[in-house]
């Protein structure tokens, strides 16, 4: 069969999608001081759309200035939303065919503790002051205009970050035991994104718009999401698959399954040269959500793989056999779009031999943690001079 699988057009929310591939959320921090993406945004933007990918995502945009994780993420607002649809006039423009997606979120807890408040009280010393009932609708209203200010801005759709130890997978931990509405039962700790969703249903009418999920299945943390209840540590997927089937009853058309935290186990996140396991363990959880739902699935993990394979097998090797076995219907690609973005077009041209493989160094990660632009310090010479400043 071999790239020929790859081929298959598959509909997401009415819309065509025209191959399996997928470059996932990666963040590039190169906005300008307001959020508004800059040259440097739509010129690696124009790289991904050139770069032959079903879906493009564009990375984790901040909700408001102080939802951010790094000083410059992209923010959508009224103020910066003309940069936004000139970043897709430009998408769009070099690729008419691929389906450009925006990544929406909040940082929650990770966020600038000056003005971040935690979901509920953690395990921390000092730490009191949670979220209040109003403060949470506000951020569920804010969620709801940067989803229409994305359609207006011309994106085929917006994904809600529920991953990674992000403010919206704080809500839905079975360790969020707050008082009140938000928090203690499934239904309660789900409470904030199908108000999200079913306002945004509301808000978006009539118009051709994708609404998708990506969450972290498992956190890989003692109460963290997909273990075994407030107090549990191990695996059990009974609440991400009732979350699944939650976002398909919602009116999402896209599952994006993740899993680890940011800043709890990046090893689960993105798992490396010494953890080859970890591709497994994404791709069991991915399964058992396609087994789930009916919509299009995409999956994960697949980074490490393209480097040094694993059990004597390469990337297209496992993408084919995840789509063809029925466990994942699209193939998402982070760190190894990073330093390829024509990836896709290379593997469907039967040139797999030509891409500028991933070796998951983690260059492109320090730069993000010393806040500065990201990119291949391996390929790319403009960062791997930011790597050696």
């Amino acid at each position: 069969m071999g790239i020929e699988v790859f081929k298959r057009i598959i509909t997401v929310g009415g819309k065509t999608v025209r191959n399996r591939f997928v470059v996932l959320p990666t963040e590039g921090n190169d906005s300008d001081a307001d959020g508004a993406p800059t040259e440097r945004t739509i010129e690696r933007y124009g790289k991904h759309a050139g770069g032959g990918a079903g879906i493009v995502f564009m990375e984790a945009v901040a909700i408001s200035r102080d939802a951010r994780a790094r000083i410059y993420q992209p923010t959508l607002s009224e103020r910066t939303v003309e940069g936004f649809r000139r970043l897709v006039r430009n998408f769009r423009a070099i690729n008419p065919d691929a389906l450009f997606l925006i990544q929406l979120d909040h940082a929650g807890a990770l966020a600038d503790p000056a003005f971040a408040k935690p979901v509920f009280v953690y395990d921390k010393p000092g730490v009191s002051k949670i979220l209040t009932d109003g403060e949470i609708a506000t951020l569920r209203d804010d969620f709801i205009k940067c989803i229409n200010l994305a359609a207006d801005a011309g994106f085929d759709g917006a994904e809600l970050k529920f991953a990674h130890g992000f403010l919206g997978n704080d809500f839905v931990d079975p360790a969020n035991q707050r008082p009140g509405k938000y928090g203690g039962s499934f239904e309660n700790r789900t409470r904030f994104f199908s108000e999200i969703v079913g306002g945004a249903r509301k808000n978006l009418g009539k118009r051709d718009f994708i609404l998708g999920v990506r969450f972290s299945a498992y956190n890989g943390l003692p109460k963290g999401f997909g273990s075994s209840g407030a107090d549990g540590s191990i695996e059990d997927m009974d609440e991400p698959l009732r979350f699944v089937t939650l976002a398909e009853s919602l009116g999402c058309a896209l599952i994006s399954v993740s899993a680890g935290s940011a800043a709890g186990n990046l090893d689960i996140l993105l798992p490396g040269t010494s953890y080859a396991e970890g591709c497994l363990r994404h791709f069991r959880l991915t399964s058992q959500v396609k087994k789930t739902v009916r919509i299009p699935v995409i999956g994960a993990g697949y980074s490490r793989i393209a480097h040094s394979g694993l059990q004597g097998h390469d990337l297209p090797y496992w993408a084919e056999k995840n789509i063809t076995e029925g466990n994942v219907d699209l193939i998402g690609l982070g760190r190894q779009a990073i330093a390829d973005a024509d990836y896709a077009k290379k593997v469907l041209a039967g040139k797999a031999d030509t891409v500028k493989i991933c070796t998951t160094c983690a260059g492109c990660g320090m730069l993000l943690g010393n806040q500065k632009n990201v990119g291949c310090t391996l390929y790319d010479g403009y960062y791997k001079n930011l790597q050696k400043g």
